[in-house]
Parts: C-alpha cells; sequence; structure tokens
C-alpha cells in the first residue's frame, strides 16, 4: 500500500512505462500517463508528481526560437504587403508593433502557466531520448 498524507492506495502492479503512474488529483488508483508538467517520482515509485525543475539551456534555446518565430513572420509579411506602399515611418512604426504584440504574449503566457503569476517556468529534467 502507497499512503499520502490522508489516504492509502495500493499500487497496481506493472504500471506500464516510465511516463505512467497514478495521478492523485483524480481520485482513483489506475495506473495511466502522468499529466504534462508530471513524471513519475522514481522507478520504483507509482505516483506521479510535479516537475519541480528548472528549464536547461537547450529548453531556453527552444522557447526563444518559438517566440522569435512569430516576429520574423511578422515582419516578413510586413515587408512583402506594407513596405512598399508607404513611408519608412509607418513601416517602422508597424515593425514595432508587431514586436511588443509578441513580447506582450509571451509575458501574459508565461503568467497564465504553472506557477500562476510568476515569470518562471517548471520543468521536468531529461535523462533519456525519450524524454523529448
Amino acid at each position: 500500500m502507497l499512503s499520502t498524507r490522508d489516504t492509502e492506495y495500493s499500487v497496481p502492479l506493472g504500471c506500464p512505462g516510465r511516463y505512467c503512474g497514478i495521478y492523485l488529483e483524480l481520485d482513483n488508483e489506475t495506473c495511466g500517463a502522468c499529466p504534462a508538467g508530471f513524471r513519475r517520482r522514481a522507478v520504483g515509485d507509482a505516483l506521479c508528481a510535479p516537475c519541480s525543475g528548472q528549464p536547461s539551456l537547450y529548453d531556453w534555446l527552444y522557447l526563444g526560437f518559438m517566440a522569435l518565430l512569430p516576429i520574423v513572420f511578422h515582419w516578413i509579411a510586413i515587408g512583402a504587403c506594407v513596405a512598399k506602399r508607404m513611408s519608412s515611418v509607418r513601416v517602422i512604426f508597424f515593425y514595432v508593433c508587431s514586436l511588443i504584440e509578441c513580447c506582450i504574449a509571451v509575458i501574459i503566457t508565461l503568467l497564465v502557466l504553472e506557477p500562476f503569476g510568476s515569470l518562471s517556468l517548471r520543468s521536468c529534467p531529461v535523462s533519456q531520448l525519450s524524454d523529448w
């Protein structure tokens, strides 16, 4: 029997895979996939626990690339559609507005993800290729 603070859970033998376990928020004792942001605590443990690590350098590089991609697409569209018909001051204004729009979107996204209301991120540590 597994015990948490209030409840005891019987661990089913053979929870399949490295990413399957018991998610206590669902109030059941069946094995299933751990939700996003959760991973099994240890190899022998069947409970899903929230990830509490900090993103690695590669995680930050990927997130930076994904944040820059919409900016580049906006700037390509502005250059292709607007730059030939308007003055350079107005075109620069469009470029700055698209940059501000994407920065605000990144900040709002960070604020609504866990931990809520903070500009920090949590991630699961990567130890094998299958973690990606």
